[in-house]
Parts: structure tokens; C-alpha cells; sequence
């Protein structure tokens, strides 16, 4: 199911599916592997830790709800092996296997939902004469950020003190209207 799995929503689960392996039998074996782009894998299946098992004669995997991000392009491979060769016995506390292995190359997609894009940064800070507090934000174009604060960087709530909305370039300053005191103070800005 190629092209369903060029839209597929990732806050589903998604049932990946490919035609039967042809005189497949117990001893032989299929996998499927989806790879994060610096070649991390993501998915696999079998996966023995989960378990996630995956027989010679199954035409189709479920990919887990969240497993995947939204807006991203996985790579991906499904293997079908034919045994040729398995020993247990041959040689003591050794065990030994042979595949001849075929493998499909594809890609997977998830759909675009809520991008989150660019993740904030706020730099520059700097007080203003009369007391303030100022920020440089660096985010995506043409989005709103709440700014928070907070007077302790491990506080259970950060209240938001207002909003920086970037221009095309993806940059924004936001000047706090309260003056700053003694105490320290804490800020983050967060995409609405």
C-alpha cells in the first residue's frame, strides 16, 4: 500500500502491507526497518524487546500510533529472506543461519498536521534605561510565541507576560513591561 503510505497520519495507527512472500515458510524471514534521515532506526519489526513478532507468512505490520512525526520523510526497507542453511548443533553453544535476502527500498511519509516549526530562541538580552527587560527572538516566519518568566527556572508554572509575533525573516523582539528588580528572572517563549 505505497501510496497510502505517503500520507499516512502518524497520531493513528497505520497497517504497512505488501504482497505475500512466494513459498515462504517458518524458517524463513521477514523484517521491516523505517530510518530516521541520519539513518537512526525508528521502527522494526520483529522487534523482540516490544514484542512486536513478524511471520514469514504476515503481509502486514502495524506501525503504533506515535511512533512516527508528523510532516517527516522515513526511509524504508522490507526484507524477505529464504533459509538456506540453520544449525543449532554444528559447533557447541554456536548457533548458525543462512538468508538468501531480497530487500525493497521505499520511503514513508507522514502527513502534515500542526507544524511546529523552528524552535524559538531568544538572545540578546539587554536592559533597557528605564529598567526593562528586552529579547531578540528567532523563530519561524510570521508566527506567534508567548513569552513567559518566571522568577524560578524550575517553577511548576510559567505565566505568560505577552506575545512576540515574528516578521517574514522569522525574528521578533519583545521588551517585558514590567521593569526587572533584584531577584533573578527567568524567560522562554513557547509557539501558541
Amino acid at each position: 500500500n505505497f501510496a497510502e503510505a505517503q500520507a499516512v497520519d502518524a497520531s493513528q495507527d497505520f497497517t504497512l502491507q505488501w504482497g505475500s512472500f512466494s513459498n515462504g515458510d517458518a524458517d524463513d524471514l521477514i523484517s521491516v526497518f523505517l530510518f530516521y534521515e541520519d539513518g537512526r532506526v525508528v521502527f522494526q519489526a520483529p522487534d523482540y524487546c516490544l514484542p512486536l513478532p513478524l511471520l514469514p507468512t504476515d503481509s502486514s505490520v502495524v506501525i503504533p500510533a506515535n511512533t512516527l512525526i508528523k510532516d517527516r520523510t522515513y526511509s524504508a526497507e522490507l526484507l524477505m529472506g529464504k533459509s538456506f542453511y540453520s544449525s543449532t548443533n554444528t559447533f557447541p553453544e554456536m548457533s548458525g543461519y543462512g538468508y538468501r535476502l531480497r530487500a525493497t527500498q521505499f520511503t514513508v511519509k507522514t502527513g502534515a498536521g500542526t507544524n511546529p516549526g523552528l524552535t524559538p530562541v531568544l538572545s540578546a538580552a539587554r536592559v533597557q534605561p528605564d529598567g526593562k527587560a528586552a529579547f531578540d527572538l528567532l523563530g519561524t516566519a510570521a508566527r506567534t510565541y508567548g513569552i513567559q518568566r518566571s522568577d524560578d527556572l524550575d517553577a511548576a508554572t510559567w505565566p505568560e507576560v505577552g506575545t512576540a509575533v515574528t516578521d517574514g525573516a522569522g525574528a521578533a523582539i519583545f521588551v517585558d513591561s514590567q521593569a526587572l528588580g533584584n531577584a533573578p528572572r527567568f524567560y522562554r517563549a513557547v509557539a501558541k
